[in-house]
């Protein structure tokens, strides 16, 4: 395998690495925002239930009705701050992924300028070969046309 194609190699694997990375990244910060809706919704049916526990308690009702509406508004405060912490976990999974992807980008642009460097030397020997070539054509000329 010649360099050439070894860094071409190299360079794909890099930017099929940053292609990953973005990925995840995008699927971490959707779930984030899944996440935050989910609370959003769970904030309204506590204000619901709130709203339905206080008009309950203004009109005639039964210690067991009440008790209800509480232990309902209870069980979806904590899930609320269950959905919270699992909030904050997709967050700094979301800060790792940005991190991995900077660091993927970083490495796909070292292979990019590496593999340019190997083709600019390539050319650079390219052409020092050719110098050459010509500069042993023009010596033979030269001791030709010498008596």
């Amino acid at each position: 395998m010649t360099h050439q194609r070894t860094w071409d190699l190299l360079e794909r694997r890099a930017s099929g690495r940053v292609e990953e990375t973005m990925a995840a990244l995008v699927k971490a910060r959707n779930q984030v925002q899944e996440l935050a809706d989910s609370q959003t919704r769970l904030g309204q049916m506590i204000g619901e239930y709130n709203r339905r526990l206080s008009v309950l308690q203004q009109n005639a009702h039964s210690i067991g009705q009440v008790g209800i509406y509480q232990n309902y508004i209870d069980q979806v405060e904590t899930l609320c701050r269950r959905l919270a912490a699992t909030q904050q976990v997709a967050e700094r999974q979301v800060l790792a992924a940005v991190e991995a992807h900077r660091e993927a980008e970083t490495e796909r642009a070292r292979m990019e300028y590496l593999a340019q460097a190997e083709t600019q030397r390539a050319l650079t020997r390219a052409q020092r070969q050719d110098q050459r070539a010509m500069d042993a054509i023009a010596i033979a000329r030269h001791q030709v046309r010498q008596p």
